[in-house]
Order: structure tokens, then C-alpha cells, then sequence
């Protein structure tokens, strides 16, 4: 069961290691009383031979204490999206996973 609310003193502590590596919270997209964050999407070039353009996405559960949800959603312009999900305590290794 989530907790109360988000604090605008607690996303900037759950944010700090996303912003260093250039992502932004999107607010209005978040969910601060589940305790939910999305970030605002990435967009990735198409490169050629390799991968399709990419629309990067990122949310963050926070509703258990001292444990996180994020997933990560990669949506090509066309066809299916891929979504990965990782667990932890330690916000800059999930993401860094």
C-alpha cells in the first residue's frame, strides 16, 4: 500500500541520479499520490542498420519504503515496444541497469 504522497523535497532526492544523466521529471505525467514519477520521454535517432528511431520512457515506483520500481519502455516508430522492469534500493543502479 503507498504511503502518503510524494513531497516536492522527496522527488528531488528520488530524481537527483535521473537528472545527472540528463533526464527530466514530467509532473503532470506523474502520479505523486501513488508515488509514481514519469520522466519526461527521450527521443533516439534511427541508426541505420542497427535500431529504428527509439522513444525512450521511464517511470519510478516508490510505494514501498526503501524499495523501487522502474520501468524502462522502448517504443520504435513502428512495431511493437520492449519494457523492462528492475527492482532495488539503490536508485543510480537501476538505472545504470
Amino acid at each position: 500500500m503507498a504511503g502518503a504522497a510524494l513531497t516536492h523535497h522527496q522527488i528531488l532526492g528520488l530524481v537527483e541520479p535521473f537528472t545527472r544523466r540528463g533526464w527530466q521529471v514530467d509532473l503532470a505525467a506523474s502520479q505523486r499520490q501513488l508515488r509514481q514519477l514519469a520522466f519526461r520521454p527521450l527521443q533516439h535517432a534511427e541508426l541505420p542498420g542497427q535500431r529504428p528511431a527509439l522513444a525512450e520512457t521511464l517511470l519510478l515506483d516508490a510505494s514501498e519504503p526503501g524499495r523501487h520500481r522502474l520501468t524502462r519502455r522502448l517504443q520504435p516508430e513502428h512495431g511493437p515496444a520492449a519494457t523492462l522492469v528492475a527492482e532495488g534500493d539503490d536508485l543510480a543502479a537501476l538505472l545504470a541497469r
